[in-house]
């Protein structure tokens, strides 16, 4: 939870992919596609688009708090 408070302070409403989250994050792709499956099941994230070209952005109606 905590990586994606840091990417939504960093890059707001931005679309982002899973090789963005893990340079940012500093972690393999295969974390980050991990990462990113268990928040689009918790509706933090949505997806945008489909195949390889997927992008992903923050859910505004989740209840992912705000970075201090």
């Amino acid at each position: 939870l905590v990586i994606f408070l840091r990417l939504k302070d960093a890059w707001g409403d931005n679309l982002f992919s899973a090789r963005d989250l893990s340079v940012f994050g500093e972690f393999s792709h295969s974390k980050a596609n991990s990462l990113i499956g268990w928040a689009v099941d918790r509706g933090l994230l949505k997806k945008v688009g489909s195949g390889p070209r997927i992008k992903y952005c923050f859910n505004e109606e989740s209840d992912l708090p705000t970075a201090a």
